[in-house]
């Protein structure tokens, strides 16, 4: 029974152990590191990727809606709004984060102005739609004028922020 024990905590010893290297590893980075872009935060990416599904998406509930007469539910719309909103909040956060962490850049920097300036134009259209929901009747055609605009510019800004992240080394 006491050697049951003790392999138990060995084995519980080793597992921290092992957990704490593999961290301190993964925290470490060499002096190249952010030049080549390794520290590059990818949050914004993925909050932009994510700001495009859900623009597509409401624009095909609206397309749908249009198409088989079916008035385009605001408590739905609404949703998709709501998380437009959220996702816009969340790439502009990331965004000046990125802004800090190229602060030295010019060529970082300038990029990030390009896909800052594409995200201003996709929060205008989330507030457009928003405008477009409050009411109990959605005009499905506009919406999808909207949605097709704000795609547009996210995809613009995906595009640039995209080739930024090549430039600076970080091909994941």
């Amino acid at each position: 029974m006491c050697l049951k024990r003790n392999r138990a905590v060995f084995a519980i010893a080793a597992v921290f152990v092992l957990g704490g290297v593999v961290l301190a590893n993964a925290q470490i980075r060499d002096a190249g590191s952010k030049i080549r872009g390794d520290a590059f935060n990818r949050s914004s990416t993925r909050n932009m990727r994510h700001s495009r599904d859900v623009s597509r998406d409401l624009r095909t509930y609206a397309q749908r809606s249009r198409r088989t007469n079916q008035p385009v539910s605001p408590t739905i719309a609404r949703a998709h709004v709501e998380e437009l909103a959220q996702n816009v909040k969340l790439t502009q956060k990331n965004l000046a984060e990125e802004r800090k962490e190229f602060a030295g850049d010019k060529k970082a920097l300038a990029s990030l102005d390009l896909v800052e300036k594409q995200v201003q134009e996709e929060a205008k259209q989330q507030a457009a739609l928003g405008d477009l929901i409050k009411g109990e009747k959605v005009d499905a055609e506009a919406v999808v004028k909207v949605c097709e605009d704000a795609e547009e510019a996210i995809e613009k800004a995906l595009v640039e922020h995209d080739q930024l992240v090549e430039k600076l080394g970080d091909s994941n």
